[in-house]
């Protein structure tokens, strides 16, 4: 029997069946449709509203703690490691860089550097890696809007969402190829996932993505879903249909995985922000010792799931949590 047990854990874990999808913890509502969405380590989570257009710092409890008006029109959002907020705009094609309390700090940008920017990332290194949606190429910059080779292997056509790993690998979705390429952080081409159509592994449209806890989270906007995969394209699971209630989407765009095992997805057409968290509980998120996102993130699930199970598992674990939060 305990040959058997064992033979059938491993058929899930190479089938992929053992993936749990993440589960829903909260729901943020706003009067407008949200586009890109990045949450940093600080415990922050910046959502761009293109419509309107603004851009609004949330706790991780989706408390509104800051509210930006950008020029022009914004279509891309990063934060660098100092927690400062970087933000693309398509008509005037420039990069302007906030900080944590909302003072514009540099600009530059022409489109004789880029033309009619979509997403941008930074690496590890301190790279910003820029969607070129003209030049069909993703372009390394400086913070100081020094250029690097263009990226653009393998046939990438039509870049939109960028994301950077710890080891500084960079993953773009193509929205006419319906893939997500994958390059080495010296832009050499590494691999490519994706086929259009609504199966596992398939996107119509793949908009943005994220790499968090060792995965590789897309939004698949007019599949409706979220789709995870591992960081070397191997189908994980999915979530999410098409709809208005808990847990389904109206053309997903930006998603953003946090330091302490959460996803927040933009679920546009439905004018809101679902949370998700990753692993058998909120409470084995808070065990990673992320200091402020997790201590917010403790109460935000105390607050969310009283009373419950949860909650007893969270009173355990709060005697714990300053041992871990001081490493």
């Amino acid at each position: 029997m305990k040959r058997l047990v064992l033979v059938l854990v491993l058929f899930a874990a190479l089938t992929g069946s053992a993936q749990a999808a993440p589960r829903l913890l909260s729901v943020w509502r706003e009067n407008a449709n949200p586009n890109g969405i990045v949450a940093t380590p600080g415990g922050d989570v910046w959502v761009l509203y293109a419509d309107v257009p603004k851009i609004v710092r949330y706790n991780v409890k989706g408390i509104q703690q800051l509210s930006i008006t950008p020029a022009g029109l914004p279509v891309g959002i990063a934060a660098d490691a100092a927690g400062n907020l970087w933000v693309d705009d398509a008509n005037a094609d420039a990069v302007t860089e906030y900080s944590r309390t909302g003072h514009q700090l540099v600009s530059w940008g022409n489109n004789t550097l880029f033309d009619q920017p979509f997403g941008l990332a930074f690496g590890p290194s301190g790279t910003l890696y820029l969607a070129d949606g003209t030049n069909n190429w993703v372009e390394p910059f400086s913070p100081t809007g020094a250029p690097s080779q263009a990226i653009n292997g393998n046939g990438l056509y039509h870049p939109q969402g960028v994301a950077t790993d710890a080891s500084g690998n960079v993953y773009v979705t193509d929205l006419d190829d319906n893939s997500v390429y994958v390059y080495s952080s010296s832009g050499a081409f590494v691999t490519k996932f994706g086929t259009e159509g609504s199966g596992n592994g398939q996107f119509e449209l793949p908009a943005w993505v994220s790499v968090g806890s060792g995965h590789v989270f897309v939004t698949d906007e007019n599949n409706n879903r979220v789709q995870e995969f591992t960081t070397g394209g191997s189908f994980l699971t999915t979530w999410g249909s098409g709809g208005n209630g808990p847990g389904e989407f109206t053309n997903p765009l930006g998603i953003s995985a946090d330091v302490a095992g959460n996803v927040y997805v933009a679920d546009q057409g439905n004018s809101r922000i679902q949370k998700f968290y990753l692993g058998p509980s909120p409470c084995s998120n808070l065990l990673r010792g992320h200091t402020t996102a997790c201590d917010e993130e403790q109460t935000g699930c105390l607050n969310q799931l009283a009373p419950s199970k949860e909650v007893l598992c969270m009173n355990k674990v709060t005697a714990k949590y300053g041992r871990f939060r001081k490493h």
